[in-house]
């Protein structure tokens, strides 16, 4: 009677596994991770909440799209010779205490074989900002391709650990729900 326990177990773990694999069911998936995350939450008050940071703590966003192109000190001039004016926003949201910054579209290409120097500020901030591991950019391809930051901007933010894919997909509700944290190359 004993290996007709153990077939039936095995029976009922395939069916199972075989409906939650179907597509109907699929849709359930982020629901009941948001479920597990609130019931954590609720027998655990003393972890910190999904989602990270308190939402009483204030968030900046500065934004530079496409009409900021068209302005001063921006105008006319291509996206790699921004550095400049980015150094200076960073190192003052680094000196007002800001918790992190994370640059979404970090440059690809530099300014540093045409003048040598022109992105020492830029460098210097990345370089502040990620040993203080306040800083981090952001690259849209994993390895092989690794389309993001040019590689002295790697460098100097402190290496692969200072930066994060942003290339990331939401369910089929538009909820991201995971990411890859770090790359293994």
């Amino acid at each position: 009677m004993r290996w007709f326990d153990g077939l039936a177990a095995l029976l009922i773990a395939g069916v199972a596994a075989h409906f939650a694999a179907q597509e109907p069911l699929r849709h359930l998936e982020g629901g009941a991770y948001d479920l597990s995350l609130r019931a954590r939450q609720l027998l655990y008050p003393t972890l910190p909440a999904a989602g990270g940071a308190s939402s009483s703590q204030p968030v900046a966003v500065i934004l530079l799209d496409q009409e900021s192109a068209l302005r001063p000190p921006f105008e006319r001039l291509p996206q790699a010779l921004w550095t400049p004016q980015i150094a200076t926003v960073m190192n003052r949201l680094l000196d007002s205490g800001v918790h992190l910054i994370a640059q979404q579209e970090a440059f690809e290409v530099t300014a540093g074989a045409a003048a040598e120097t022109y992105n020492e500020a830029y460098l210097a901030a990345l370089e502040r900002g990620g040993r203080e591991g306040r800083l981090v950019l952001g690259r849209r391809a994993p390895a092989p391709d690794r389309i993001g930051p040019a590689p002295e901007y790697i460098v100097a933010v402190g290496g692969d650990r200072n930066v994060r894919r942003i290339a990331l997909h939401p369910d089929r509700d538009g909820v991201i729900r995971d990411a890859a944290l770090y790359e293994h190359t």
